[in-house]
């Protein structure tokens, strides 16, 4: 038998996943031979096959890519990024998130996660890569930026979506690092912006603060 997986418009103008099965049957005589095949809906297996390998890549609670799946995507694009395209790495946690844990307790605590997520993905562009990298730390990874000052007017937006989100006034702390050369690492990168994270800190939070060295 061979098998092939074949994509077909359905009644309902959705498309659906078929297997289709053919078997060749040899004509005893010697003449023409004939083929039997059968069609098998397997949409629904497609479906679950799908949201496994989103599960194994995503972050449980807030949906976006988790530590794994954000460092391999980062990885892929600077691999392949040319020489003359500007990325940038963002790296971000919530100001006295213990404090909001201890306090409201966890399920608090997890609503400010998401709300951080949701805000991130509002803000910026579907080609992002997002991913929660911590417990309460989450990265975005740019491609093709103008300049650093589009990535600060962006930053900007994060603490006060995030708070109007959340209804509240504690702050999310940003550390911003360019990708430098061709010789950059995950690692390279992750720890600048975590350096740039610690500066905006030490500045009283809720701000972004941009690697120098």
């Amino acid at each position: 038998p061979v098998s092939e997986i074949i994509r077909l418009e359905i009644a309902d103008g959705n498309m659906a996943t078929f297997r289709l099965t053919t078997v060749r049957i040899q004509d005893p005589m010697g003449k023409r031979d004939s083929y039997i095949g059968r069609l098998s809906d397997i949409s629904e297996e497609e479906r679950e096959k799908a949201q496994l390998r989103t599960l194994v890549i995503t972050d449980g609670l807030t949906g976006v890519l988790n530590q794994v799946a954000a460092r391999q995507r980062i990885e892929g694009e600077l691999q392949d990024r040319p020489t003359d395209r500007t990325d940038v790495l963002i790296l971000m946690d919530c100001d006295k998130f213990k404090h909001i844990n201890d306090t409201f307790g966890h399920l608090e605590g997890d609503r400010y996660l998401v709300n951080l997520a949701e805000s991130l993905i509002a803000l910026f562009p579907s080609n992002a890569i997002i991913g929660r990298v911590g417990g309460d730390e989450f990265c975005v990874y740019l491609t093709g930026i103008e300049s650093i000052e589009e990535v600060l007017d962006i930053s900007a937006m994060i603490n006060p979506a995030f708070q109007e989100r959340v209804k509240s006034s504690f702050s999310i702390s940003i550390g911003i690092t360019v990708v430098q050369d061709e010789d950059d690492t995950y690692v390279d990168l992750f720890r600048r912006a975590d350096i740039a994270l610690y500066a905006a800190k030490d500045q009283g939070g809720g701000r972004a603060q941009v690697y120098t060295g």
